[in-house]
């Protein structure tokens, strides 16, 4: 999966490049804005966390706060989004262990295109994950600690006016929370945001 996630950044790394030499000198477009907004991120019961001998499915959600910047060239898109997110994803099998706050950055590459009139951006993107997890033999009793990862994926956003819905699915690796393996997981995630 390392393997996969580091040429999915590379990708989009080399592609952003790209577009950027072969860019149409005239700038601007519906995506040419700055952003803020609210996120929230799930990872279905795709995340499972494990010890020896046992394994569990974590649950839960984690909501913050996102800004980014994009350029459009044309129907070329390259931008940057940052998100902070806190809350609860955990398992209670065999003791607890849980993520408790995540903050990433996602590096964003796509193509601008009217969907039944409506301006909408597909991208790919990847980027850096650290965030703060949680550990112990239960919820009441826990030590923390710091992570760090990466994840890759794609998004569909669509703008109406100066608000914008960003839909995406990202495949994230994290680092071990202790002794528990952290295996890597889909999550789906939702943006919306005022840009300007």
């Amino acid at each position: 999966m390392k393997r996969v996630l580091t040429a999915a950044i590379a990708a989009v790394t080399f592609c952003t490049l790209s577009m950027l030499s072969s860019a149409a000198s005239a700038q601007g477009g519906p995506f040419d804005r700055w952003s803020v907004g609210f996120d929230w991120i799930n990872p279905g019961r795709s995340l499972v966390i494990s010890g020896a001998g046992w394994a569990g499915h974590a649950t839960g959600n984690l909501v913050g706060a996102c800004a980014g910047k994009g350029f459009q060239y044309g129907s070329f898109y390259i931008g940057a989004d940052l998100c902070v997110d806190g809350g609860v994803i955990e398992t209670q099998e065999r003791g607890y262990a849980g993520i408790n706050g995540l903050g990433y950055v996602t590096l964003r590459t796509g193509w601008v295109f009217n969907l039944f009139g409506i301006p909408t951006l597909a991208y790919v993107g990847a980027g850096p994950d650290v965030g703060l997890a949680s550990y112990g033999v239960d919820a009441a009793h826990l030590n923390k600690q710091w992570f760090s990862g990466q994840h890759a994926g794609f998004g569909l956003e669509a703008m109406f006016g100066h608000l914008s819905l960003d839909a995406n699915v990202m495949r994230r690796r994290v680092s071990d929370i202790q002794d528990r393996n952290v295996g890597d997981a889909t999550y789906g995630g939702l943006r919306i945001k005022y840009n300007f």
